[in-house]
């Protein structure tokens, strides 16, 4: 049996997920064409992914100015959802 505060945790884990996949999903939608070497979704997650986890190893970059700004936005955007989920315990 998971305990409570494991729970929470699992929601914040939950939610995060699910702001790396919109983000990706949006990727897709809005700006297919300018992410260099992506062409399918499963690109686009991956880069997603891999700039939510500052892991990206230069394989894919964005090509444009819009989708610069967009993705700086989204970090905030992630960062802020962070912090504010309570994944961060300071004791």
């Amino acid at each position: 049996m998971i305990k409570a505060p494991h729970i929470k945790h699992l929601k914040t884990v939950g939610l995060l997920l699910l702001v790396v996949i919109l983000f990706s999903l949006s990727l897709y939608i809005f700006f297919y064409g300018e992410i260099s070497n992506a062409t399918t979704l499963v690109d686009y997650l991956y880069f997603g992914m891999m700039t939510t986890t500052t892991l990206n190893a230069g394989d894919m970059n964005p090509t444009t100015q819009r989708l610069r700004i967009y993705i700086s936005l989204y970090i905030f955007t992630f960062l802020y959802v962070l912090i504010f989920s309570n994944v961060i315990v300071v004791d």
